[in-house]
């Protein structure tokens, strides 16, 4: 029932996992921080691409970070300067117009695929970066593997493994930048939150400390409308699971996109590109400039491991 194939996009291997019966698919492009650029699934015998990938002229930059891993931080980090257990450090600046550090170190980096497994309920793949490269601006020893799979169901996984294979402590947060489209824009779809509560931020896109309340998006949910959205929604921590969720009244079709509080999965930002083709809802362990604020900063010992997972369906 599960295939797997393979060819070449914008000079980079891709791979293709599908699902003969169901038409269901998503493709991986490993060389490019092993992100996800398709995902198609079915409902009501209609299929739905649902992820807005890079197309050839993104690459090889993926400059919009298009469902790009966010390691050891999403959002930013001021001036990219942080201080952990009494050492500074000082990471590459790649948003010059607000001399930040954004979205991590590993978004473009070369996955190693070690396994695609098929069965009668589902197909996975599973990839691994590991940094065993010094480098001055986070020197330590990791581990990432991920673990994508596509249910018989229609449900995609994603699983995030961390590993701290050296001899320090090291600190990080975690995220998943996908950008999700349901029709040809986003202004007449309907966005169900699952927290009103969100981190102010300053001119330079950095959290002030203050916390702010966004109403109507919860329960029900509200139409995006005109309304922009670049936030970090803070999730009570007592949850076991969230939901973000999308819906097209038109079609009678929606994208529910669910995280594993449980698991530290404690925010999901949201963020509506100026094309408004598509919008990108990512879960993540914390907010903005973690590395600084400390806020919900995982730090792992020797030898331990963190995982959490990720989940997406039609409904």
């Amino acid at each position: 029932m599960f295939v797997i194939k393979e060819d070449i996009f914008a000079g980079f291997n891709r791979i293709i996992l599908l699902n003969e019966q169901s038409g269901d698919y998503f493709t991986v492009i490993p060389a490019r921080g092993a992100i996800i650029q398709d995902l198609c699934l079915s409902k009501n015998n209609k299929k739905y691409n649902i992820i807005d990938g890079v197309d050839e002229l993104e690459l090889p930059d993926n400059n919009k970070f298009k469902s790009s891993i966010l390691f050891p931080f999403p959002g930013r980090v001021e001036d990219g300067k942080y201080n952990f257990e009494n050492k500074n450090y000082q990471l590459e600046i790649n948003e010059l117009q607000l001399n930040n550090s954004l979205h991590g170190i590993v978004y473009n980096e070369i996955y190693e695929v070690t396994d695609i497994v098929s069965t009668s309920s589902k197909i996975s793949i599973e990839l691994n970066f590991q940094n065993e490269i010094i480098k001055d601006s986070f020197p330590f020893h990791f581990n990432i593997n991920l673990l994508y799979s596509l249910s018989s169901t229609g449900e995609f996984n994603v699983t995030f493994s961390v590993l701290n294979f050296g001899e320090e402590n090291f600190p990080f947060g975690i995220g998943w930048h996908p950008y999700f489209k349901l029709g040809e824009d986003i202004d007449e779809l309907k966005l169900t939150l699952p927290a009103n509560q969100y981190d102010e931020l300053n001119k330079r896109n950095l959290p002030t400390g203050n916390i702010l309340n966004l109403e109507g998006f919860m329960n029900e949910g509200t139409l995006i409308k005109n309304k922009d959205f670049d936030s970090g929604f803070i999730i009570e921590e007592q949850k076991h699971l969230a939901s973000t969720k999308i819906y097209n009244q038109e079609e009678n079709i929606g994208i529910e996109i669910t995280q594993k509080v449980s698991e530290g999965f404690l925010y999901t930002q949201i963020y509506t590109p100026q094309d408004r083709k598509s919008i990108a809802i990512e879960p993540q362990t914390c907010g903005a400039n973690v590395l600084n604020t400390k806020k919900h900063l995982i730090i792992l010992s020797p030898d331990q491991a963190w995982s959490g997972n990720i989940s997406v369906k039609l409904f």
